[in-house]
């Protein structure tokens, strides 16, 4: 009985002992490749241009471009976009994270928690994108509408 507290004392230091993480099998390149997968790089790809072509159906520039060039581009952009910018994008992860960092990134991404935070990720940046979006429009009728009536006077 004398011994437990010591026991435990063992238990919880050897619990809490910090150890450097191992590393994960593949090649860096392939570790790239998980982690674009893990953070579904490609659906925030095209819910990224789907949010900029609905600005630009709103803007000037709209009347300047045929008919159907959006659902067109869009459509493009669905079918090969990613694809063709993947290159680039996995030689920018490549450049700019060593592999121990990639490690890390993809023990973080294949977290139970962190995957249902990135499921939430992509509405909620179409969310606060829509709040930024109707802010502006609101300051910038009450901006056009203060200069129009000082020019009026």
């Amino acid at each position: 009985m004398k011994y437990l507290p010591l026991l435990l004392l063992s238990f919880l230091l050897a619990s809490c002992t910090v150890t450097k993480p191992v590393a994960l099998s593949g090649t860096k390149s392939e570790k790239v490749d998980k982690l674009l997968e893990l953070t579904n790089q490609a659906g925030a790809f095209v819910k990224s241009v789907e949010q900029q072509i609905e600005a630009q159906k709103n803007s000037p520039i709209a009347a300047q471009v045929p008919p159907g060039f959006f659902d067109a581009f869009l459509k493009r952009v669905k079918t090969t976009g990613y694809s063709d910018l993947l290159p680039e994008f996995k030689k920018a992860y490549m450049d700019t994270f060593t592999e121990a960092e990639i490690d890390h990134l993809l023990r973080y991404q294949m977290d139970p928690m962190t995957q249902s935070m990135i499921e939430k990720q992509t509405d909620l940046l179409l969310k606060t994108t829509e709040v930024g979006r109707k802010y502006g429009e609101k300051v910038g009728t009450e901006v056009a509408t203060e200069l129009m009536m000082k020019q009026n006077k």
